[in-house]
């Protein structure tokens, strides 16, 4: 896939996909899904409002803070508040299924 098909997935709610990730070591696939908890307001960006989780309940969750066109930008907190920033580039996400099925 291109970069900007891939960006046009993962914008959508529901896309599953893997990617590489510090979760777990052995080299086991980790599949995410996408997922937008509210609209974007007129003057946000239109990933405003979204946030990748580990596939499976109860997983751990980022919030999207932007969708470029060749990488994601992923951020959460620590339990003691300290920010944690991850960015991930689209060569290196593999989309399983593109939005709710």
């Amino acid at each position: 896939m291109t970069n900007k098909e891939i960006k046009s997935a993962l914008m959508q709610s529901g896309t599953i996909f893997t990617m590489p990730t510090r979760f777990c070591s052995k080299g086991e696939t980790v599949e995410f899904k996408m997922y937008r908890f509210s609209e974007p307001f007129l003057d946000e960006r239109p990933e405003s409002g979204m946030s990748v989780s580990v596939n499976k309940p109860f997983g751990e969750s980022m919030n999207v803070e932007k969708i470029g066109t060749k990488t994601m930008s992923m951020f959460s907190f620590t339990m003691m508040g300290t920010r944690c920033v991850e960015k991930v580039r689209f060569e290196d996400i593999t989309i399983v299924s593109v939005g709710d099925q």
